[in-house]
């Protein structure tokens, strides 16, 4: 490392940046655990730091624009690399086909671009981890100090889980592991003891909105909103951005409203007929529609309600004790929506549980 000033560009978390930093100060990289919700920054922290760690420029690191700045902002460089859950090409495919398909998806986790949803049926095979090891044991091409970094980590199998374990225990002194992960409780103990966790919060609605007509183009109108979808994170708003029907399915919309009556069936084919909306989207709509619906009740201000007259409205007559167990049963079933599940039979059975007392009790 140079005595050139250190400042990672970290938007909203300022105490995992002086967490970061400090290590970069004494140049003491011990394997981290980044966690925290999806969005909020632990990838590109994770990225700024191997970019700081061998930035070329003697004034500024990260510098973002040297040769090393670029390439680690691409995933091109040779001293990082990615390990990233994945569905396995075939059944017995080999360690290098299967390293093969995870390089492929590279692009979608570069610096700067939009993270893409977990998708929790996709797992961390342990022919990938074999690969880390068999890199590690090469020396560094270019780098200070070589970065690997593996993205939502709880998506490891058992499998893995005790592969990197012993690449943990052994690391090479150029060597820095850096695991992310939503979900650290997923992760073996054995794991977690080895590293460091650094904690990554949700970020203001303010800086978020603020970020995005700064950054994303957007205008206050929409970024007020997409901040206000977000639940604390900036990647969030951004996919808001670009598909709103990913998180504001229209038929559940109608429905809440009132507009497509009572019946859950007829939702249901409202669904398949006009989405292809997966489980994750429609439990995330109704999530949002009761988070805004209890905020309106308790006297709270709601930009969506302020922008969509009518949908919060129809549902203030629910009682505060009801919205609260509809969310705490939604926010249940959040997960088991990202699995593997028959997505109709899901739909049918959320909308059911989630009538109002007056024509069934919640059972949450």
């Amino acid at each position: 490392m140079t005595s050139a000033s250190t400042c990672l560009p970290l938007v909203g978390q300022p105490r995992a940046t002086r967490f970061v930093e400090t290590w970069l100060a004494g140049s003491e990289f011990p394997p981290l655990l980044f966690t925290g919700p999806a969005g909020v920054g632990k990838r590109t922290a994770a990225l700024l730091l191997a970019q700081t760690a061998n930035c070329t420029d003697p004034v500024r690191q990260p510098c973002g624009v040297c040769r090393t700045c670029r390439q680690v902002a691409e995933l091109s460089y040779p001293d990082l690399r990615l390990l990233l859950p994945i569905r396995k090409p075939k059944p017995d495919a080999k360690m290098e086909e299967t390293a093969a398909a995870m390089l492929d998806r590279y692009a979608e986790f570069a610096l700067g671009q939009s993270q893409p949803v977990s998708d929790t049926r996709l797992k961390i095979p342990i022919d990938v981890v074999r690969w880390l090891r068999i890199e590690m044991a090469r020396p560094p091409l270019l780098a200070h100090r070589r970065f690997f970094l593996l993205v939502n980590a709880q998506q490891m199998n058992a499998e893995s889980a005790n592969a990197l374990l012993k690449a943990l225990e052994e690391p090479q002194s150029q060597s820095t592991f850096i695991l992310t992960s939503s979900r650290p409780t997923a992760l073996p103990a054995t794991i977690r003891s080895r590293c460091q966790t650094v904690r990554f919060a949700p970020i203001a609605k303010d800086t978020i909105c603020r970020w995005l007509t700064e950054n994303a183009g957007a205008s206050a109108a929409d970024a007020e909103l997409a901040a206000a979808m977000s639940d604390g994170s900036i990647g969030t708003a951004l996919r808001f951005l670009e598909n709103r029907e990913e998180f504001l399915v229209a038929p559940i919309v109608d429905y809440f409203s009132g507009r497509l009556g009572s019946s859950e069936a007829a939702v249901v084919a409202a669904i398949d007929a006009a989405s292809d909306a997966p489980p994750a989207a429609i439990a995330g709509t109704l999530l949002f529609l009761y988070q805004e619906t209890l905020r309106v009740r308790l006297g709270s201000t709601s930009v969506y309600a302020q922008r969509n007259p009518g949908i919060i409205e129809a549902n203030l007559g629910r009682e505060a004790v009801y919205l609260r167990r509809a969310l705490k049963f939604l926010l249940s079933r959040t997960y088991e929506a990202g699995t593997n599940v028959n997505a109709r039979l899901f739909n049918y059975s959320l909308l059911t549980t989630l009538k109002p007392p007056d024509r069934r009790r919640l059972s949450a």
